[in-house]
């Protein structure tokens, strides 16, 4: 079973190759393999199958090969988004707090999910875009009612339970709200955040223990939102993104037409997107390939179509058949053609999701009392499993799952405890193998105790973090005598563009096992304009040069790696995508 403790906040930027990002509702995705993708990336399989080539979240919104230097198996999480790496990864484990199903339904409430992604970039912070749907979504994005993308960054603002929120083509906004009492981050995965004055800082902070995140008003009526991630974000009076950019000034800059309209969006390597409006929606995305993608809408207001570019064309259709809720999609068709099917009950939950002609179509009902919920989820075998949620910190939380007994399967269980906080305490696998974790002040796992037996665990994970930064310094690992088999510290970065970049990486094996010896990484960064152009990363052989640089273009994109001996492999003939066209191997 996944081992589920949290590394908040790593950089990981090693190879900034292309990826496609990957939602899910739990802000979970799962990475299965590796060797598939570039050095120090692993394949990564989000709720929709979507595959990606990924090495993390954190500073900068890529990976590296830092990552492999962690411990194989485990789930960490930076900041608002997380990744699960499971190297003994099964079909249909639950490795979340809040678990989505096959075609994804949120458990815990019911709630349908669509996350549809329609195109992507390529190199540092790619220009992508992604429609989320949710059928209990408040806010209204550049797509209407219910749909969010992945450049609708929004805050409400609340007065004495009164919510204004931002909403594209009304003016005047919130600026009537002039004494606020809450104030709520809304994310484009769906997210939100509630934040509070604090008097002492005066600023708005969330509820976590010791955030280092918070929202700042400006004299102008702007706001700065500064994340826990390292990025900025500014947003202007009515609670609309205008930037959102790394501690060295690289991002997106967000701009408007009259009355919070957007218009263009300008990456700080030269790229952009542009949308068209009908009214108060976007009836059409230009990407910076020239290529257009065209949405339509039916007559209560809704998304009802999207048309990709190419020839043929192809035309997605969301339904919304349900008369007493006009709001619930029922279901997909693609160039005409039905696709999927969803059903709901009188409250609007999902009580039934799947495939035409109902493959792999699951069903669902919902029980709830002052202790909690549970779901109960049959598949389209008729296998039964109960998810179990409870309140911790807040927010319901996944505590048990059960697999009720059936013709193929035996009746098995698996369980999670939360603290006070609402953070992961203990689990228990479906084999009755129990794991512990604790955390600092800040809410970051210090120890791990795995696989728990009566004289104690059967190895023991030790984490140290940065005070000021909060990114992790070591990681200790001990075995069941409480022995040091293994260690890895990092080092960072502390000034210019190069700030909170891994410097050096250094792995100790304590172990019986082979030698006692040390290797470290040592990492050198290049910067033109703000933009990585060059990183050179040194092995931990003594005896010859193992060092492998690595270049790009102004875009971000990769376009030469280089050994020691002068062995070169270049990426050319990119588009405005950033997809290379040409790879030139050593050997010609």
């Amino acid at each position: 079973m996944k081992i589920l403790y949290y590394l908040a906040y790593i950089y990981l930027a090693i190879i900034s190759f292309n990826h496609l990002p990957a939602y899910s509702d739990d802000n979970n995705v799962r990475i299965i393999g590796q060797r598939i993708c570039p050095l120090g990336y692993r394949k990564v399989i989000d709720s929709n199958g979507q595959v990606s080539c990924f090495g993390g979240f954190g500073y900068m919104g890529f990976a590296s090969n830092i990552s492999r230097f962690l411990s194989d198996t485990g789930s960490y999480d930076f900041g608002f988004k997380a990744f699960t790496v499971d190297n003994s990864y099964t079909v249909g484990q639950c490795d979340s707090e809040n678990p989505t199903s096959d075609h994804p339904v949120i458990l815990s409430s019911g709630v349908k999910r669509l996350a549809e992604q329609d195109f992507t970039t390529a190199g540092l912070y790619p220009l992508h875009l992604t429609r989320e749907y949710r059928s209990n979504f408040q806010n209204i994005g550049m797509f209407g009612s219910n749909w969010f993308s992945s450049f609708d960054f929004q805050l409400n603002f609340i007065h004495q339970g009164v919510v204004c929120k931002p909403e594209p083509g009304v003016s005047g906004g919130c600026d009537g709200l002039t004494v606020l009492t809450a104030i709520q981050l809304v994310r484009p995965e769906g997210a939100t955040y509630a934040l509070s004055w604090d008097a002492q800082k005066e600023v708005w902070v969330d509820n976590k223990p010791d955030s280092i995140a918070y929202l700042e008003e400006q004299p102008n009526g702007n706001w700065i939102y500064y994340g826990e991630d390292k990025f900025i974000e500014t947003y202007n009076s009515d609670g609309f993104i205008l930037t959102r950019k790394d501690a060295n000034g690289v991002g997106l800059t967000f701009h408007y037409s009259s009355r919070n309209k957007l218009n263009k969006i300008t990456h700080s390597n030269g790229q952009q997107i542009t949308f068209s409006w009908t009214g108060n929606k976007v009836n059409a995305v230009t990407d910076p390939s020239g290529n257009t993608y065209n949405y339509s809408y039916n007559s209560h207001g809704y998304l009802s179509s999207v048309t990709y570019p190419g020839y043929p064309s192809t035309t997605r259709t969301y339904h919304y058949e349900n008369s007493n809720a006009r709001h619930l999609v029922t279901g997909i068709s693609i160039n005409n053609a039905r696709y999927s099917n969803y059903t709901y009950d009188t409250n609007g939950r999902v009580i039934e999701s799947g495939l035409v002609n109902d493959i792999e179509k699951s069903t669902f009902s919902y029980l709830y009392s002052s202790n909690g919920s549970r779901t109960t989820v049959t598949n389209a075998v008729g296998q039964q499993t109960e998810y179990g949620y409870t309140n911790a910190g807040g927010v319901p939380k996944l505590y048990n799952v059960l697999n009720r007994a059936s013709s193929t399967c035996p009746l098995t269980s698996a369980y999670k405890t939360y603290d006070d906080n609402g953070f992961l305490k203990s689990t228990t696998d479906f084999e009755g193998n129990s794991d512990r974790f604790s955390y600092n002040e800040k809410g970051l796992v210090t120890e791990v105790k795995k696989g728990m037996l009566a004289s104690g665990p059967s190895k023991r994970i030790e984490y140290t973090w940065n005070d000021e930064t909060d990114l992790i310094e070591s990681e200790k690992i001990f075995d069941k005598n409480n022995s040091l088999i293994k260690e890895t510290e990092f080092t960072y970065s502390n000034n210019g563009p190069s700030k909170y970049r891994p410097s050096r990486v250094t792995i100790t094996n304590h172990s019986g096992i082979g030698q006692i010896n040390s290797q470290t990484f040592t990492y050198n960064y290049v910067f033109k304009n703000g933009m990585l152009s060059a990183e050179t990363v040194d092995g931990s052989a003594t005896d010859f040069d193992d060092r492998v640089t690595y270049s790009y273009d102004d875009h971000g994109n990769l376009t030469e790696i280089t050994s020691a001996s002068g062995a070169k492999t270049t990426y050319s003939n990119f588009n405005a995508l950033g997809l290379a066209g040409r790879v030139t191997y050593s050997d010609g």
